[in-house]
């Protein structure tokens, strides 16, 4: 007994055309530089409260729970500009936004300036996060391999969000302290606007009215 059906496509579990799409390339790094920037805050914003702010203990807390509640619009409304801005300019704007927002953190050590910085940071991050994918999509001419580099895509920023964090601590641990664990995400944040910017230029160019 024959099937009627034609055999399906084999697709295979990696894009070897991405390897040498240079703007693919260029939004990988800075999708991995952002993730391990950003996810630093997440981990490390309590301690900090805790050790180098006047902030009380209980809001110390809830600091993680504000960024977090921020992040959700931070999913939703930048999406909705993405539309029209494009996707990767937005992220290459919430990331410079993340950037910069990290290095003013050095000189917050109360309660009101920590609750700002984390509804900015968390609104931030919210919108970086949720932009990934439609990047990818609009980098990608060949639509039967979407899958694939949005495969290739979540493995390696996987890969950098595990190291990121164990750096960070051992930055903490050591000489560093918590200048260096600022600056370390500050510099990982601003690695991923720059990326994300020349992934922009070399696809189309100088342009802020181009969507891409």
């Amino acid at each position: 007994m024959k099937s009627k059906a034609s055999p399906t496509t084999k697709y295979s579990l990696v894009d070897r055309t991405a390897f040498r799409d240079v703007p693919f390339i260029l939004l990988i790094t800075g999708l991995i530089f952002g993730f391990m920037g950003f996810y630093i805050i997440f981990y490390y914003i309590e301690l900090y409260a805790y050790q180098e702010s006047s902030t009380p203990a209980r809001l110390q807390s809830y600091l993680l729970v504000i960024i977090n509640a921020s992040s959700l619009p931070g999913r939703l409304i930048p999406g909705y500009y993405a539309d029209k801005m494009g996707s990767i300019n937005v992220q290459t704007i919430v990331a410079f936004t993340g950037a910069l927002l990290t290095f003013c953190l050095l000189a917050i050590k109360n309660a009101p300036g920590l609750v700002v910085y984390c509804v900015i940071y968390g609104f931030s991050a919210g919108a970086f996060m949720g932009l990934p994918a439609a990047g990818v999509v609009n980098l990608s001419a060949d639509k039967g391999k979407i899958g694939a580099r949005l495969g290739m895509t979540l493995a390696a920023v996987g890969c950098g969000v595990l190291v990121s964090n164990p750096i960070a601590g051992a930055i903490l641990g050591g000489s560093g302290g918590w200048v260096g664990l600022i600056v370390w995400c500050g510099a990982l944040l601003t690695a991923s606007c720059i990326s994300m910017a020349a992934s922009r230029i070399r696809k189309i160019g100088f342009g802020f009215k181009k969507v891409i």
